[in-house]
């Protein structure tokens, strides 16, 4: 065998004993599977079938890169995604073993609810529970009050915190994710 022909041919062996076919995986602690030439084939030749949701994003948590998005920026109303900020605002406002007295309009409050009844009295930690667990509008209407005075002043702290965490399409009405007009998210 002529030594050129040789190289070659251990040039080859040495290229595909050592790469072997193409794998998915962003780094080596993340599970990886081999895609085969017609599954790649498959695949480059697909079109991605229009989303049926009214937004959606898909991110790569490994590289915190967005990898599709469409109408992620458009703005929705939040629903009970507004307890997280009524959650956080109460947490950074004051001491969770305070007590407080449920109003009439917080025990009134529709929708998912604790349970509260007007007079009734709790723990800002007892109801942190019963806003989060049960996703109680009447929890959240309570905490609100108790936190800020009046629902439009605590609204309009939630705004604030929402404008300092770089939330631009945010703007909230109520605390408790309520439908209403102008209560929208992105």
């Amino acid at each position: 065998m002529r030594p050129p022909l040789l190289l070659a041919m251990l040039a080859s062996l040495l290229t595909l004993c050592g790469f072997g076919p193409p794998r998915l995986a962003d780094r080596p602690d993340l599970p990886d599977f081999e895609v085969q030439a017609a599954q790649l084939q498959l695949i480059q030749a697909s079109r991605i079938p229009p989303p049926r949701a009214h937004e959606a994003i898909l991110l790569d948590f490994a590289s915190n890169r967005v990898l599709y998005d469409f109408n992620a920026e458009a703005p929705w109303p939040p629903a009970s995604t507004t307890k997280l900020m009524t959650a956080l605002l109460t947490l950074e406002g004051g001491s969770l073993d305070d007590i407080l007295t449920v109003s009439p309009q917080a025990a009134a409050e529709i929708g998912t609810r604790m349970g509260l009844a007007a007079g009734e009295q709790f723990s800002v930690r007892e109801l942190l529970w019963g806003l989060l667990l049960p996703s109680g509008n009447d929890a959240a209407i309570a905490l609100a009050q108790h936190d800020a005075g009046s629902l439009p002043a605590f609204v309009s702290r939630m705004n604030q915190k929402a404008q300092e965490l770089g939330l631009s399409q945010t703007h909230f009405v109520n605390p408790d994710g309520l439908d209403e007009r102008n209560h929208l998210m992105s």
